[in-house]
């Protein structure tokens, strides 16, 4: 599976798992990862390996989003793009992925995912981040 495969499916299983909580039920990751219809041992360990990450440092990069998006309050922002930005402040803050490349999946997803004026909001924001961040 490449990269942004893996990252689209760890974002429909944060999406899918956020219900404003930031501790989720590894049966629950289980659960949703097996909805996606992955065979490889390989693949669903990547994922469910990245989406109990991402919910462990949801509180820190919450604290980021809301400082970078106008102080809008997390529970304001649609869950799709909340669950993008997630992905996205976890992949460049903390799994070493390149910043461009993690904005770039992030507008791509919310633009087949999201509303019209998801992307900008989307980048936006993390370009927010990005120069808090520098």
């Amino acid at each position: 599976m490449n990269r942004h495969k893996q990252r689209e499916y760890t974002f429909r299983v944060v999406f899918s798992l956020d219900q404003n909580r930031t501790k989720v039920p590894m049966e629950d990751i289980d659960l949703h990862i097996e909805s996606l219809g992955l065979t490889k041992e390989s693949d669903i360990e990547l994922i469910s390996t990245k989406v109990r990450e991402v919910f462990e440092k949801i509180p820190e990069i919450d604290i980021l989003i809301e400082e970078a998006s106008d102080k809008w309050a997390i529970d304001r922002i649609a869950k799709i793009e909340l669950a993008l930005l997630r992905v996205a402040v976890y992949d460049f803050k903390y799994n070493e992925v390149p910043v461009q490349v993690a904005i770039n999946e992030a507008v791509e997803l919310s633009k087949k995912y999201g509303e019209d004026q998801s992307s900008k909001f989307v980048n936006g924001v993390l370009g927010h981040i990005v120069k808090r961040l520098s």
